[in-house]
């Protein structure tokens, strides 16, 4: 294993718990090309712990370092993806401000037009400035938002019933409806498959 330089960023949207491996550039390319999340095994978890306490010991147990990194190699190679909404932000300020209050409020179902009188441009500009600057129009990027807030509030317990009304959604099945299609499952068989 070897430290290398990543240009990946991430942005948190609540409390994590996150791990970070580097690899050797080349190694990391042959497993993806591109920065990925995934599902940590408790296998995979006990053998980067481990790894971080051979680093941190005076002299470190290269030995030790070579049984266990073939391991994680494989760990790696069979986890799983996990789940990652892209949320880009524009760098329009006007644009910039909507995404920040929506950050705060996810539920807010304010249409563009509302939000252009507050902002001071029309509808339309605000639609084709978020299209050129994140490459997702607004709505989808809203989805994508009340998505990440979703999964974080039932990764935390709560029912589908009380995440849908907290995200504004008219109903869970119209809820339900949207987690399903864009993360494949319903949010029950979603966990269950994550956990």
């Amino acid at each position: 294993m070897a430290a290398g330089q990543c240009t990946a960023r991430v942005t948190a949207l609540s409390d994590i718990r996150s791990a970070s491996l580097y690899l050797d550039p080349k190694l990391a390319r042959a497993f993806w090309p591109q920065a990925r999340s995934m599902l940590i095994s408790p296998l995979l978890q006990v053998l980067m712990q481990t790894l971080v306490e051979i680093e941190l010991q005076p002299q470190t147990d290269l030995a030790r370092v070579d049984l266990i990194s073939p391991l994680l190699l494989d760990e790696i190679r069979r986890a799983s993806d996990g789940p990652v909404c892209n949320l880009p932000l524009p760098s329009d300020r006007r644009l910039l401000n909507i995404c920040q209050q929506l950050l705060a409020t996810p539920a807010s179902g304010d249409t563009l037009e509302e939000w252009g009188q507050r902002v001071g441009a029309s509808s339309r500009t605000l639609a084709r400035l978020f299209r050129e600057q994140t490459g997702i129009t607004f709505t989808q990027w809203r989805q994508q938002l009340r998505l990440s807030e979703a999964l974080v509030q039932l990764a935390q317990g709560q029912t589908v019933l009380r995440t849908a009304n907290q995200l504004g959604y008219q109903s869970p099945s119209a809820f339900i409806s949207m987690f399903r299609r864009l993360m494949g499952e319903t949010p029950q068989r979603f966990l269950r498959i994550s956990a």
